[in-house]
C-alpha cells in the first residue's frame, strides 16, 4: 500500500511523523517545517516512486500540496510520482490516530489521490467555466502545467489525460443542464463515472482484445453505463459490428433509451492503439471498476437457475465468470514472475 512498497509518507511536523511511526505507519518522515525541495524530492524517490504527501486538510495544507506539484511537475518520470492525502476538518495525522483510530489513518492513506488529480482539481477551482472564454483559459492553464514536465512521454500523458478530464467534465456539465427540467436529472458528476471508457471501446473495439476481461467483469455505478457495456458484448457475442449506431439501436431495441441517448450525445472518441499511451491508460482507468469474483461467480450460479433469464444474459454472466477466472491466473503469474525476478 501507499507509504510501503511505493514509498515514504511525508507530512508536515516531526510530532505527526513520531504518531505515524507509533502506530505502525514505519515510513514516515517531516521536512521540518520547510517546504520540500528538489533535492529532497529525490531523496525520496530514491526510497520509493510513488511516496505520499500528507497535509491538513486547511488552506494552509492545501497550499503545500499545491506548491508540492509545482516543484514536482518538471522532475516527473514514467513510474516516478507523487500522492496526497489531504486530512478533513484542519486535523493532523497526530490527531487523526489519537481521535479516530489507527484504520481511519490507514483509510486515508489508502485513498491518496494521485498528483494528476490534484493538479487538475486546482486548476478547474481556480475559476469558473461558464464562458468559452472561461473554459479557454481552463484549457491554457492545464496546458501550461503539464508544460512544465521535462519527460517528454510522462508530458503527453499528462497532456491526454488533463484533456480528457476537461471533455469528460465539460460534457456530463451540459447532460445536467440538459436534463435539469426533466424529473431524473443526473445528481452528480460520478452518475456517469465510466462512460468514457465504455464509449472508447465502441469507437476503437481493438480495445477489446486487450481489456475485454476488465470490460467485462467491470462494475459501474449507473445502470445505464452498464446497459452499454453490456450491449457491446451482445453484439460480439453475435458476431455484429461494434460501432455507435449498432450499439444504439440495439439498445432501443432493448428498450434502453436513456443509455442509448447517453451513448450518442457523448463525443466521439479519437483512435487509439490498446498498446499505446493511450490504450495503457484506458486499461489502468478501467481497473478501479473491477467487480468482485464472488459477486460474479454468484450471479452466474442465479442466472443458470434462473428460468426467466435471457440466453444472451446466461451467455454473458457465464462469459465474466470465465473471463475473471482467467484473469486472476495471469495476474498471479506475473506476480510470481516478478518475484523471481
Amino acid at each position: 500500500g501507499h507509504g510501503e512498497d511505493g514509498g515514504l509518507i511525508v507530512c508536515e511536523g516531526y510530532m505527526d511523523a513520531i504518531a505515524l511511526t507509533e502506530a505502525g505507519f514505519g515510513h514516515a518522515v517531516a521536512p521540518l517545517g520547510t517546504a520540500l525541495t528538489e533535492d529532497q524530492l529525490a531523496l525520496l524517490w530514491r526510497v520509493g516512486p510513488e511516496p505520499v504527501l500528507c497535509f491538513d486538510g486547511d488552506r494552509a495544507g492545501m497550499g503545500a500540496a499545491h506548491r508540492a506539484i509545482d516543484r514536482a511537475l518538471p522532475h516527473l518520470q514514467p513510474g516516478r510520482s507523487l500522492f496526497f492525502t489531504l486530512l478533513p476538518d484542519g486535523l493532523d495525522p497526530d490527531d487523526v490516530i489519537r481521535q479516530r483510530g489507527r484504520s481511519e489513518m490507514e483509510t486515508f492513506l489508502t485513498n491518496a489521490v494521485p498528483l494528476a488529480q490534484l493538479l487538475w482539481e486546482r486548476e478547474l477551482a481556480f475559476d469558473s467555466v461558464d464562458t468559452p472564454e472561461r473554459q479557454a483559459g481552463l484549457d491554457q492553464r492545464l496546458k501550461t502545467a503539464a508544460g512544465q514536465i521535462k519527460h517528454s512521454g510522462v508530458r503527453a500523458a499528462y497532456e491526454r489525460d488533463l484533456r480528457r478530464r476537461m471533455n469528460d467534465y465539460l460534457w456530463e456539465r451540459r447532460t445536467r443542464r440538459n436534463q435539469s427540467n426533466t424529473s431524473t436529472p443526473l445528481k452528480s458528476e460520478s452518475k456517469t463515472a465510466g462512460l468514457g471508457l465504455v464509449a472508447r471501446v465502441i469507437d476503437n473495439p481493438n480495445l477489446v482484445e486487450a481489456g475485454g476481461e476488465l470490460l467485462a467483469t467491470a462494475n459501474f455505478p449507473n445502470a445505464d453505463i452498464n446497459a452499454i457495456r453490456n450491449a457491446i458484448f451482445d453484439l460480439l457475442d453475435a458476431n455484429q459490428p461494434l460501432d455507435r449506431s449498432a450499439a444504439t439501436a440495439h439498445l432501443e431495441r432493448l428498450g434502453r433509451t436513456r443509455a442509448s441517448k447517453l451513448l450518442d450525445e457523448y463525443p466521439i472518441a479519437p483512435p487509439i492503439t490498446a498498446d499505446g499511451p493511450e490504450g495503457r491508460e484506458w486499461l489502468i482507468a478501467l481497473e478501479q471498476y473491477g467487480a468482485s469474483v464472488g459477486s460474479d461467480e454468484d450471479g452466474a450460479e442465479h442466472a443458470e437457475d434462473d428460468a426467466t433469464a435471457s440466453l444472451s444474459s446466461w451467455k454473458r454472466r457465464h462469459r465474466r465468470v470465465a473471463e475473471r477466472r482467467a484473469m486472476r491466473a495471469r495476474m498471479n503469474e506475473a506476480a510470481e514472475e516478478a518475484d523471481q525476478n
